[in-house]
């Protein structure tokens, strides 16, 4: 990948961030060559797909914004401060009934990457190839908790290059 995929960024100092991550992730690549157990070659996989995810997130963000600057966006809110108990149907399980609040929110630094798939598929700013695509990006960059690790254990040169070609896509 070359920085220059950045070239739609108009703020400087975003670019060059980007362009920095994008060269960690290339610098992190490098050590693949070197003789590694499955394991830690796994973990540098992991690596390069979370710093690539935050990109992913970062033209995302970049993009809604530059699009519809001022708009807010509609998002659902379950609210379960007043939770009432509709029926127990065993001692772990209940079904309760909750409360579903329509929000409109205004993009910020601390939106989060699946609020903003969902913007920029309702946008129109990607398709929805490219939102599963980043949807299930997003779910491998969450493994970066050591807690959460089950569900992908093994990350791989494949699912490298699904996360590189995403962010390529992205940004053409």
């Amino acid at each position: 990948m070359d920085s220059e995929i950045f070239g739609f960024v108009e703020d400087t100092s975003l670019k060059n961030r980007m362009i920095a991550t994008l060269e960690h992730v290339i610098f992190l690549t490098t050590l693949l060559k070197s003789k590694q157990r499955k394991k830690a070659q796994s973990y540098i996989y992991k690596d390069c797909i979370v710093y690539i995810a935050s990109l992913i997130e970062c033209v995302l963000r970049y993009k809604i914004l530059k699009g519809f600057p001022d708009e807010k966006f509609p998002i659902k809110d379950k609210d379960f401060r007043d939770v009432k108990e509709i029926h127990r149907l065993s001692p772990e399980e209940r079904i309760v009934w909750g409360i579903e609040k329509n929000k409109e929110i205004k993009i910020t630094g601390g939106t989060d990457f699946c609020k903003l798939n969902e913007i920029a598929k309702d946008k129109l700013i990607i398709d929805s190839s490219t939102f599963e695509s980043c949807e299930e990006i997003r779910k491998w960059r969450n493994t970066i908790h050591i807690v959460d690790t089950e569900e992908k254990e093994i990350f791989n040169e494949k699912d490298l290059e699904k996360a590189s070609s995403t962010l390529l896509n992205l940004c053409s």
